[in-house]
């Protein structure tokens, strides 16, 4: 199966990607970001909020490639692809 990754808009960093145990999100702008974790059926796997720098235990979602999304208040968004292992 090929996937595509949609482009990037918002410069939200994503890091220990592929992710083992953790995965960790970096966010440039100062207002809480909202952010959910879903498999590639579309089923949500985690969501949550954080202002700066959170991490999420990885190792606790399925193995595969998931899709996180990235919303700011002013609306800076943006879709990465996340690799679990």
């Amino acid at each position: 199966m090929n996937v595509a990754e949609p482009p990037a808009a918002a410069p939200f960093e994503i890091f220990l990607n592929p992710a083992d145990r953790r995965l960790q999100f970096r966010s440039p702008y100062p207002t809480p970001v909202d952010f959910e974790l879903k498999d590639l059926n579309g089923r949500l796997l985690h969501r949550d909020t954080f202002t700066g720098q959170t991490s999420i235990i990885s190792a606790s979602f399925p193995s595969g490639i998931h899709w996180l999304q990235l919303q700011t208040e002013d609306h800076a968004n943006a879709i990465r692809k996340v690799v679990v292992r």
